[in-house]
């Protein structure tokens, strides 16, 4: 055997060792940021993730086929700092990266992945991590801003804004936890609602002719809905709580 070819041989074998030993262990303080294919605001999201849970946390990272290809790796790297990292390839091995984690972070959902999930089409990686995740109770933290401003824009369609609210509800009634650019309060709304206060300075710091979507139990002060009025903000309160803040 050539020289080269036996010194690519041992280094593919090592490759595959390390990966394996890698996937087999455990970890309880693990958080798995899976990562679509949008770039929309995802590099203050990650300092925010960053910032919540590098403390008590290490960060496993999980791609989506087109997450792999349009996202700057090295740049991601550099704000979490992963342990480790899987991409499409993974989804032979979910069943052991099931066993790596507690808490699952999607800081860019996309429309595919998140009708995947709810339709119960789960044939891309992201898609089953994400199912798989509800399905067994872990914690799954989700933000919907990529898919309630597809291309970085809100749409003016009833029709088209009724279906994603539909399919966001419905994987918020799976057990999945909203998390709400750019305040990210890893909480269980469910549970402790009452936590999210909107302040007029929090407003301030939103562009104008924007949605903001809030979890249920919002408050959201009057001087905050004044500046919201002002700066062409529509602020939208999950469905269940509608009736209770008009």
């Amino acid at each position: 055997m050539p020289k080269g070819d036996l010194v690519s041989n041992v280094m593919n074998q090592l490759s595959v060792k390390l990966n394996s030993t890698a996937v087999e262990s455990r970890n309880k303080n693990n958080v798995m940021v899976a990562l679509n294919g949008s770039n929309i605001n995802l590099e203050s999201k990650l300092e925010n993730i960053h910032l919540k849970f590098s403390k008590d946390y290490d960060f496993i990272l999980a791609y989506s086929f087109m997450a792999s290809r349009i996202l700057d790796k090295g740049k991601i790297n550099t704000y979490l700092r992963p342990k480790q990292s899987f991409e499409e390839e993974a989804i032979f091995d979910l069943d052991r990266h099931l066993d790596l984690f507690d808490v699952l972070i999607c800081p860019n959902l996309t429309v595919n992945t998140l009708s995947k999930v709810v339709l119960g089409t789960i044939d891309t990686y992201l898609s089953n991590l994400i199912w798989a995740s509800l399905y067994l109770g872990k914690k799954v933290y989700i933000d919907f801003d990529n898919c309630r401003n597809y291309l970085n824009i809100a749409t003016t369609n009833k029709a088209i804004q009724n279906q994603l609210d539909k399919k966001i509800n419905e994987i918020l009634s799976m057990g999945a936890n909203e998390i709400v650019y750019p305040y990210y309060d890893f909480y269980d709304i469910k549970e402790n609602y009452s936590k999210m206060v909107i302040t007029e300075k929090d407003i301030d710091k939103l562009k104008d002719n924007h949605s903001l979507h809030l979890p249920y139990g919002s408050i959201v002060t009057p001087l905050a809905r004044d500046k919201a009025k002002d700066k062409n903000i529509n602020i939208v309160i999950d469905v269940e709580a509608k009736n209770e803040f008009r």
